[in-house]
C-alpha cells in the first residue's frame, strides 16, 4: 500500500507583535485530499483547529502587554533613578519604589513563563484531538501534528523558535476511490439471484424435443420444484416414450 503526504500550514506563529493577524490554520486544501474529503468537513476540521489555536492567540496578546507593561516600567524606573539620585536626600526615599517595579517585572515574567506552558499544553492537546477524531472519521486519511524549529543568530548566542504544521497521510490503495459522506457508507444493492438455463437443443426435423432433451431440462430446473412437481413432471416425459 502507498500513501500520499501534503502539508497544511499555521499562519501568525511567528511574529508575536504582530496582532493584527491572529494565529490561525491555512484554509486551502491539500491536493492529496482532493476528492477524498468533502468540502463540507473540511471547512469543520478548520473551524476545530482554530478553535484549539485559541489558547495561542490569547498567549501571544499576553505576550505583547507583558512587553509594554515591562517596558514602560523600565523607562519610569530611569526617569525617575535620574531624578530621585539627583538629589541625595531623596534617594533613600526612592528605594521602595524601585524594589516594587522589580518586584512587578520579576512576577509578571513568571506568571508570562507559567500562562505560557499552560496555554502551549492545552492548545497541542486540542489540535492532536481535533486530528485524531478527524482521522476516525475517515480510515483512509490520517492527519498528525508536526513541530518544526527555527535557529537564528550568531554561534554564541542562537535562538530557537517552534512552530507547528499539521501533515496529512492519504492511502492510495483501491477501496479509497470513493470519500466517505460524514462518516456513513450507503449500503449496497442486494445481489440479484439468477438460475442458468442452458440453452435446449430442437429437433429442427420435427420442431419438437425429444424425451431425452425434455428430461435433461427438468433435471437442471430440479432446483427450483418441489418433490411433487419433479416426480409428475418426469412421469408425464416418461408417459410419451
Amino acid at each position: 500500500m502507498t500513501t500520499s503526504s501534503g502539508r497544511i500550514d499555521i499562519h501568525g506563529q511567528r511574529g508575536v507583535c504582530d496582532t493584527s493577524r491572529g494565529i490561525a490554520v491555512d484554509r486551502s486544501m491539500p491536493a492529496v485530499l482532493a476528492g477524498r474529503m468533502l468540502y463540507s468537513s473540511w471547512t469543520t476540521f478548520c473551524d476545530r483547529l482554530d478553535e484549539a489555536l485559541e489558547p495561542a492567540n490569547k498567549l501571544k496578546k499576553c505576550t505583547v502587554f507583558y512587553f509594554i507593561f515591562a517596558g514602560s516600567l523600565a523607562v519610569a524606573m530611569i526617569i525617575f533613578g535620574f531624578i530621585a539620585f539627583g538629589d541625595y536626600t531623596s534617594a533613600s526615599s526612592g528605594m521602595p519604589f524601585f524594589f516594587v517595579a522589580f518586584l512587578l517585572v520579576f512576577l509578571g515574567g513568571f506568571a508570562s513563563v507559567c500562562f505560557s506552558a499552560a496555554a502551549t499544553r492545552k492548545m497541542s492537546e486540542g489540535m492532536r484531538k481535533v486530528c485524531d477524531d478527524a482521522s476516525a472519521m475517515h480510515p483512509d486519511i490520517s492527519f498528525h501534528v508536526r513541530y518544526e524549529h527555527y535557529i537564528w543568530g550568531s554561534r554564541r548566542d542562537r535562538n530557537v523558535s517552534t512552530t507547528n504544521y499539521i501533515e496529512v497521510y492519504v492511502s492510495n490503495n483501491a477501496s479509497a476511490a470513493a470519500p466517505i459522506v460524514q462518516g456513513y457508507v450507503a449500503p449496497s444493492a442486494p445481489a440479484l439471484s439468477a438460475v442458468a438455463v442452458a440453452e435446449p437443443d430442437i429437433d429442427v426435423e420435427s420442431g419438437k424435443k425429444t424425451p431425452a432433451e425434455r428430461m435433461g431440462d427438468l433435471d437442471q430446473m430440479r432446483g427450483l420444484l418441489s418433490d411433487d412437481e419433479y416426480q409428475a413432471k418426469r412421469a408425464e416425459i416418461l408417459s410419451d416414450v
